[in-house]
């Protein structure tokens, strides 16, 4: 068996890099796109369809690498407060109940794949391609998914078997008491959605499933199976859900996920963190506290880089937290400016999270980097000035000795590379050279030739630093897919429409509806990361913040900012815990120095709901939107 385990390992190893491949090659086919139209004037026909094929490919060959590696992520706030034993045990039954959504998927996946290979059936575009090469890399990265769960739950089960034999745990019959529980719970909630109440029962069964270990792209799916039997049984689960996983990867705004994900990691394999640091430290080196102020402006360049508020608050923090210890600021505030100051990775373009919203709202994407831009650069500025101001008020930092006007332009030269990124992705937007997506393409080469050239990364690294990005991308990718499939029953139940109904009966502000959603934002963002909050909510929320006359551009904005908000949470939190692996030092301290942070973003929030204009003025002056 444990041979076996090796053989199933390594094939999601393989299915892996070729996910990483194809993200490498939608970039270059991506690039080639924007050369040929933008130089010489000969746009092609066949890039962005082939390009959204990839994405079909990799989303569902990267599935199973993903799951291999840990990364599929599940809501463990309960299960971490449980014993060993009964923590195991319910991660396993949790997996076994992922089975079914996987299985049906594979199964119904297969029936598509070997239709369209019998008819030989094309898609309706100029280039017309063959449907079944696409529905195949779909089958076979969910069947491949599938064998790796089997072999995950076989090892979970055998890990346990072995640490109650040796006595480190005790596995009675009490031990199932809370498995049992979560089951009948489960099953209260699939009858009350199929007798009682659909939309509750689905609702109920959402947080049943993923507070009980499933993970969120699993739970999100199974609910759209059990939406789909409820309207059309098994047959509308065989000819839709394949059909949905496709549509939900059907979309060329979501190439630009991929494509940043791994611009970001190719930055973040070298020393642009350490360059960009000295860079502003020298910059502010004349100014009080100018340090804790640099290491903030680091955090705003690199977000405008890879668009991951965790990978920028890693990046900085992995240099800044010990040069700010060393300098004698503030233990505590240090950890609160690395954590906010990674936030920002999601308001200032490129934002992952403005994709995701884009993705499921079809707002202009071009327009809501645009408009995160300014608020994003307003929020560095105040997190810098408050930084600052409380540094030099408690006389905690050590006044830097001033650096020469050649010492700055040496920094600036070793960081004209990694500058230039942001100059690229931004500028080529805002002078309507390339679309958001073609920006991801064209920053990933970029990145790659700036590596290769400063030797920060070699030929042989390009395998490992493409399969790494592809675990964030799978993650993501999967619960996008849940999430569609999860909303097209949304939609067919007319949840966002009954909503809307709901609130004009009752007659309720508008700023009321507002603050209530923000408010269920808050207290999600204490169980959950950011994609799921956004996949779960906008499909409900964003046609009925439209009906109330807000800006869907604006709206998207207020979302990202309640976004960072997540960040800052406890207890999950994720910017929060890469401070603490970063300084080892306790959740509560770390906690502690990031309150006033999250204060002034609660500030910039209520800022932007009485001005609007702070978002809407840089992509209205660009036309993007009225």
């Amino acid at each position: 068996m444990f041979r076996f385990g090796k053989i199933i390992d390594a094939c999601s190893r393989v299915f892996g890099f070729v996910a990483g491949a194809l993200v490498l090659a939608i970039a270059l086919i991506t690039t080639y796109e924007v050369f040929m139209r933008f130089v010489l004037g000969s746009p092609t026909l066949w890039t962005q369809d082939y390009s959204i094929y990839c994405l079909v490919g990799l989303a569902f060959l990267a599935s199973a690498y993903t799951l291999w590696k840990g990364k599929h992520i599940r809501v463990d706030f309960f299960l971490e407060r449980l014993s060993l034993e009964n923590k195991s045990l319910m991660i396993i039954t949790a997996d076994l109940l992922s089975l079914v959504y996987i299985g049906l998927l594979a199964r119904y996946s297969l029936d598509m794949f070997a239709e369209s290979f019998a008819t030989m059936a094309t898609f309706p575009t100029p280039i017309r391609p063959l449907r079944w090469p696409v529905y195949g890399l779909l089958f076979f990265g969910i069947a491949m998914l599938l064998i790796q769960q089997i072999k995950e739950i076989i090892c979970q089960i055998g890990s346990l078997v072995r640490k109650n034999q040796a006595k480190e745990i005790s596995i009675k019959g009490k031990s199932f008491l809370f498995v049992f529980l979560w089951l009948a719970i489960v099953g209260a909630g699939v009858w009350i959605t199929l007798q009682i109440n659909t939309v509750a029962g689905l609702i109920f069964l959402l947080f049943a499933l993923m507070f009980g270990g499933i993970p969120v792209a699993f739970s999100l799916g199974s609910l759209g199976l059990i939406g789909f039997f409820y309207f059309g049984g098994m047959r509308l689960i065989s000819a839709a859900s394949p059909q949905v996983a496709f549509q939900a990867m059907d979309s060329y705004i979501l190439l630009a996920i991929p494509l940043f994900v791994l611009c970001g990691q190719i930055f973040s394999s070298g020393k642009i963190g350490k360059l960009l640091l000295d860079l502003m430290s020298k910059l502010l080196s004349g100014v009080p506290a100018g340090l804790i102020g640099a290491s903030i402006f680091s955090c705003a360049v690199f977000a405008a880089i890879t668009g991951s508020s965790v990978a920028c608050a890693a990046t900085i923090g992995l240099f800044a937290l010990p040069v700010l210890k060393e300098k004698g600021y503030n233990r505590n505030l240090s950890y609160g400016t690395l954590a906010a100051g990674g936030t920002l990775g999601i308001l200032i373009p490129p934002s992952a999270s403005a994709i995701i919203y884009c993705s499921v709202t079809r707002e202009s994407l071009g327009a809501l980097f645009m408009a995160g831009f300014v608020p994003g650069v307003i929020l560095a500025l105040i997190f810098a000035a408050y930084a600052m101001i409380v540094s030099v008020r408690k006389g905690e930092y050590e006044r830097p000795e001033r650096t020469s006007f050649k010492e700055k332009l040496v920094a600036i030269k070793e960081s004209i590379w990694a500058l230039g990124a942001p100059i690229l992705i931004l500028g080529g937007i805002y002078a309507g050279i390339f679309t958001p997506t073609e920006a991801g393409a064209v920053a990933v080469i970029y990145s790659l030739i700036v590596a290769m050239a400063t030797k920060e990364i070699r030929l042989k690294d390009i395998p490992a630093v493409l399969m790494d990005s592809i675990t964030t991308s799978g993650f993501i990718l999967l619960i996008v897919v849940g999430a569609i499939l999860f909303g097209d029953i949304l939609t067919r139940l007319q949840v966002p429409q009954e909503a809307s109904r709901i609130i004009s009966e009752i007659g309720l502000s508008r700023w009321v509806v507002l603050i209530g959603v923000m408010v269920l934002w808050l207290i999600m963002g204490m169980f959950l990361e950011v994609v799921s909050i956004l996949l779960i909510t906008i499909p409900i929320v964003y046609p009925v913040i439209l009906s109330l006359g807000f800006d869907g551009v604006w709206f998207g904005v207020i979302a990202t900012l309640n976004m960072e908000l997540a960040l800052l949470t406890p207890p999950v939190g994720l910017n929060l815990y890469v401070i603490k692996g970063i300084s080892g030092d306790s959740l509560e301290n770390i906690v502690k120095g990031t309150w006033p942070f999250f204060s002034l973003l609660v500030i910039g929030i209520i800022l932007l709901c009485f001005f609007p204009e702070i978002a809407l003025w840089l992509p209205s002056s660009m036309k993007i939107i009225r």
